[in-house]
């Protein structure tokens, strides 16, 4: 099946109001979220700083941050990148992130460990971006 017909399978599930799972790729979200790693995604009507969203970037999906949000306007960010990505309206979110599931183990956005990240990097993400940026690397290439 093409890329654009899953991700247009994808959107229609989130638009009817349907959770969906989508499998995350890369190191951007390191530590919380890893390649391989089951993302369940949900659309909401409202979301906040600290939330992990989903947006389209054309041939991908993104899972990052919300770390700003200014009317209409949203900046989201990976955990372990250095720079934010550009803005994007609210219209642009296809859904929030609500559990993760890695190897067997599932953990909702209610575990301490999602709460923590939520709270924190909106503040602190220029701080902690390098360090995860290292670990992430680190990760990729010994583990």
């Amino acid at each position: 099946m093409k890329l654009d017909n899953v991700k247009h399978i994808v959107e229609e599930l989130l638009n009817d109001g349907k959770s969906t799972e989508i499998t995350a790729q890369g190191i951007s979200m390191y530590p919380l979220l890893q390649p391989n790693d089951k993302l369940l995604v949900k659309k909401y009507d409202k979301y906040k700083k600290g939330d992990i969203v989903i947006f389209d970037r054309g041939d991908v999906f993104v899972a990052h941050r919300v770390i700003s949000i200014r009317n209409e306007k949203v900046i989201c960010k990976g955990d372990s990148l250095i720079k934010a990505d550009p803005m994007i309206n609210k219209k642009e979110i296809l859904g929030k992130i609500t559990a993760r599931t890695r190897h067997t183990k599932t953990i909702t956005t209610r575990h301490w460990k999602f709460r923590l990240m939520t709270h924190i990097m909106p503040t602190f993400h220029p701080l902690l971006a390098y360090p995860f940026m290292v670990m992430a690397i680190l990760h990729q290439k010994y583990i």
